[in-house]
């Protein structure tokens, strides 16, 4: 099936096993060097933006671990609906 690009005007013809619904041909679809930077850069940003995050609740998993086992060295046990109640040796 023969179609017109919307962008330069040329006809193409589409490739099977692809929707019929394109307006624009394959080289007019493909990106600029420009545009191809500009979407490695925001990869990059994604990228270290999901590395921190994942590295921030690490951090917070370990120092909530380091605090539950010092609460119970220290002798405090969790009670449900309050903060915490102190163990007293008898």
């Amino acid at each position: 099936m023969k179609k017109t690009c919307k962008e330069c005007g040329k006809e193409f013809e589409l490739k099977p096993g692809k929707l019929g619904l394109a307006t624009v041909c394959p080289r007019c679809s493909e990106p600029t060097a420009e545009q191809r930077k500009r979407l490695v850069a925001a990869d990059e940003q994604k990228h270290k933006l999901h590395a921190a995050s994942v590295w921030s609740s690490v951090k917070q998993r370990v120092h909530e671990r380091k605090r539950k086992i010092m609460r119970e060295r220290l002798g405090f046990v969790a009670v449900p609906g309050k903060k915490f109640t102190v163990r007293v040796p008898k």
